[in-house]
């Protein structure tokens, strides 16, 4: 195993419960000690065996019944009990807190590649192998104590069964290693087989994807390579248990002939005078408890190499780089500045090309443009949640880059177009347990949204059918409740009805009067409504930059949308 993994994991363990670290090390010595005892307690016995009238034997086979019952209770009750129950989930329960607030600390743009979420799930499942990883390593180095010790003992007893031993630890010893070096390959390819399984299953899961792979009948081909996959895993793992049988015999065949050389060659001894009984029943308890402990050695070992294939992907996620500002925000936020601003997903590609902008404080934008313009991408730059590439951003006189992300997103709201509806009450999903004087059932009723019966107030309603207006307008009320200075508004009614967009528009102007918020929206009615400067994007460039009433008098991109809305309004309704 590479060293690296083991000591960053060390280190993890150490950090995140030191205590629990220090108990497990304490435990397992017990058990080395308590073990290598029980062979020192055994020659003693052995020795004394003639002498019934000593006190010294009946303090012999109190000690050796001491430490045999201790021994069994410990290792087979007290220790488990201690792995399984106390540590394995506080350990656990820590990981899941560590990669949860990883996916909070990353920079968004991460999100914008799909294969990031595989990480996210790829690197839980590791976090929880990340315990078993340590414990297995842990004993198999407490095993090697073990082990040693065992042989060290028979060696000073006699050399021949010294040999003996050697012989029948090696072979196994050999075989496990091949056997490990082999199914770890099976193991790498099967955990990409099961990542893959996991995408084609997701397209039968996913409630927005389902309805494209039922419309377009595309359930019998994402069957049919999901079928292929289990196909290829089935003759992995097929594979992996041949090797792992075949070791395994080949172990016990060479583990069955030790066992009996081992008592052949003490019991010549013995008939020879070469050894003592003493001398033969210590040997055979050294040899019985190298024996046990080499197999948990083994499957220590085998163990500590599988886990440690499962937990790659959790250190690939944890060191992923985040924002490290370390600046707080002053109350009030009077001017966004955004100087020579250049942002592109891919380095070869700009979406946004040398943007100069002001905001003001109490300003409302429209941001408009075609589809793929940079609309979206320039609310998310001017937000904080992307940095740019190229320039700086500047709120007030602080660089974004070096603003604590906790005191950016203090006093922001923001209305996504991929908004969620969590598993929590209907109240909990608006206001997420913070103090609020925003009386949201007042809203729901102007907005005739149907959600405010009794018994769905202190239910969860992330099960209900709900349509995608009536979760877009939960978004809204969300922003609305947090009650900020500053809103990013990304496509705020694409799902709403026409006739309830008015009343939405009305309580939105309301409650923004006195704020600065940003929108992005194809929907112009919303700019008249709500805006007095739009900015026009194209080709991730400024186009136009006005009011609403100057962009018209200019006659160009703004005007003409705004004139072929209004056509397609007038013939939609037959004025």
């Amino acid at each position: 195993m590479k060293a690296n993994t083991l000591i960053k994991t060390l280190k993890l363990f150490i950090k995140e419960d030191k205590l629990d670290f220090i108990l497990l090390i304490i435990f397992n010595l017990v058990s080395v000690v308590s073990t290598l005892l029980s062979i020192y307690f055994t020659y003693h016995l052995f020795t004394l065996l003639g002498d019934f009238i000593s006190n010294k034997i009946y303090l012999v086979i109190g000690l050796y019944i001491l430490t045999i019952f201790l021994n069994f209770i410990y290792i087979n009750y007290f220790l488990k009990y201690f792995v399984t129950f106390k540590l394995i989930p506080r350990f656990t329960k820590k990981i899941n807190n560590l990669i949860f607030n990883k996916c909070y600390l990353i920079n968004a743009i991460n999100y914008e590649n799909p294969n990031n979420f595989i990480e996210v799930r790829r690197s839980l499942y590791a976090g929880t192998n990340l315990i078993y990883y340590l414990i297995s390593f842990i004993s198999f180095l407490f095993q090697i104590i073990i082990v040693i010790g065992s042989l060290l003992i028979a060696l000073t007893n006699n050399y021949y069964i010294a040999i003996a031993l050697i012989f029948t630890i090696i072979a196994p010893i050999i075989a496990s290693f091949i056997q490990v070096k082999e199914v770890k390959k099976i193991f790498k390819q099967d955990e990409e087989l099961k990542v893959k399984r996991y995408e084609y299953l997701s397209n039968f899961i996913n409630e927005k994807i389902l309805i494209e792979t039922k419309a377009l009948n595309l359930g019998e081909c994402l069957y049919l390579r999901h079928e292929n996959i289990e196909e290829k895993r089935v003759k992995l793992n097929l594979k992996k248990n041949s090797n792992i049988l075949f070791f395994n015999l080949f172990a016990s065949i060479v583990n069955l002939l030790g066992n009996y050389g081992v008592i052949i060659v003490a019991f010549i001894l013995l008939y020879y005078d070469k050894l003592s009984l003493a001398l033969v029943a210590s040997s055979i308890t050294a040899f019985n408890i190298i024996k046990n402990n080499l197999n948990t050695l083994l499957i220590s070992y085998k163990d500590t190499k599988e886990f440690k294939v499962y937990i790659k992907p959790f250190y690939n996620f944890i060191e992923k780089e985040y924002r490290l500002g370390n600046e707080e925000l002053p109350i009030k936020i009077n001017q966004i500045t955004l100087k020579n601003v250049s942002f592109g997903y891919k380095k070869d590609e700009l979406v946004l090309i040398d943007i100069n902008l002001t905001f003001k404080k109490g300003e409302k934008v429209a941001l408009v443009g075609k589809n793929g313009a940079g609309k979206s991408t320039l609310i998310n730059i001017i937000s904080g949640l992307f940095l740019p590439v190229l320039g700086d951003v500047y709120y007030n006189e602080y660089n974004i880059k070096n603003i604590k992300e906790d005191s950016l997103y203090k006093d922001v709201s923001y209305v996504v177009q991929d908004y969620n509806i969590y598993p929590l009450s209907l109240e909990d999903n608006i206001c997420f347990g913070r103090p609020t004087n925003f009386n949201y059932l007042e809203v729901l009723k102007k907005w005739q949204l149907n959600l405010n019966k009794e018994d769905n107030l202190d239910k969860e309603i992330a099960g209900l059918e709900l349509s995608g207006g009536q979760k877009q307008t939960i978004s809204i009320l969300r922003a609305l409740a947090k009650n900020s200075n500053i809103y990013y508004l990304d496509e705020i009614t694409s799902a709403i009805d026409p006739l309830k967009e008015n009343s939405i528009y009305d309580e939105l102007n309301l409650h923004l009067k006195d704020k600065t918020f940003f929108v992005v929206t194809h929907k112009l009615g919303i700019i008249n409504k709500l805006c007095d400067r739009v900015i026009v994007l194209d080709n991730g460039k400024v186009l136009e930059d006005g009011s609403p009433k100057e962009l018209l008098k200019k006659k160009g991109y703004y005007y003409n949308i705004y004139i072929a809305q209004a056509k397609d309004y007038i013939k939609e309704k037959g004025l």
